[in-house]
């Protein structure tokens, strides 16, 4: 997905490969919950394998949601990923790539729900700074230059 994404923007096919470690797949076993409300993933990128259980939802207007208050059911697909962009990679493109506005629903019922993600926050030391081809002639960076672990310090720390 990071190779996509930089054929994407412009540059090299492994622009982003010093930024993923597979040290960082990390499954998970969902319990029976109502979900996650809504919210934007930290990190870069995040894959999600679901099971036929999960119900992932976007809005409608991802940059009003609040106004329209509709959201779209992403019903899951048989051997397909759910691909969200994270804050990092917003600020590392300028906003060309906006955070995936999302929530879950998970219904209460008697059977087992199981989701492995894949939430790609990078190496700690990385910096994240506007990538040259994301700029306009004039333009300016719209986010200041971050360290992986500072950024995520500062996200976790705000949900908290």
């Amino acid at each position: 997905m990071f190779r996509l994404m930089a054929l994407g923007l412009g540059l090299e096919e492994t622009y982003f490969d010093q930024f993923v470690d597979s040290r960082d797949l990390t499954p998970e076993a969902a319990e029976k919950s109502r979900g996650v409300g809504a919210h934007t993933d930290f990190g870069a990128l995040t894959l999600l394998m679901q099971d036929d259980g999960n119900h992932y939802i976007t809005p409608t207007d991802q940059r009003v949601p609040s106004a329209t208050e509709t959201w779209h059911s992403v019903n899951p697909v048989k051997d397909a990923y759910v691909v969200n962009i994270g804050d990092m990679m917003q600020q590392w493109t300028n906003n060309r790539y906006t955070s995936t506005l999302h929530r879950v629903i998970s219904p209460v019922t008697a059977r087992d729900r199981f989701s492995v993600a894949f939430f790609n926050e990078g190496l700690l030391d990385q910096v994240i700074e506007c990538i040259p081809t994301c700029l306009e002639p004039g333009e300016k960076p719209l986010h200041e230059p971050v360290v992986v672990e500072t950024h995520l310090r500062k996200t976790y720390g705000n949900s908290y």
